[in-house]
C-alpha cells in the first residue's frame, strides 16, 4: 500500500485526515483506488472510517463506484 501511495505522490503516513484531503485532479483517493482496481486500498480506506467519502461526486457527476465498473 505504501509504495501505492507512493507512487501517486500521495502521503505515506497513512493519516486519514491527511488521505481525505487530498484530490488528484478533483478526484479522491477513493476515486483513484477504484480506477486501479486497488481492494486492499479500498479496505484501509474504509477500516479508516472514510466510507463518507465513498458516494462523492466529481467532474461528470461520477462516484468512485463509475470508476470501478470502467
Amino acid at each position: 500500500m505504501v509504495a501505492w501511495l507512493e507512487k501517486w505522490g500521495l502521503p505515506t503516513d497513512l493519516a486519514a485526515d491527511s488521505l481525505r484531503a487530498i484530490r488528484w485532479h478533483d478526484e479522491t483517493v477513493w476515486h483513484i483506488a477504484a480506477s486501479q482496481s486497488r481492494i486492499d486500498v479500498c479496505e484501509y480506506l474504509k477500516s479508516k472510517g472514510m466510507l463518507d467519502m465513498i458516494d462523492e461526486p466529481v467532474g461528470a457527476g461520477c462516484t468512485p463506484l463509475h470508476f470501478a465498473t470502467n
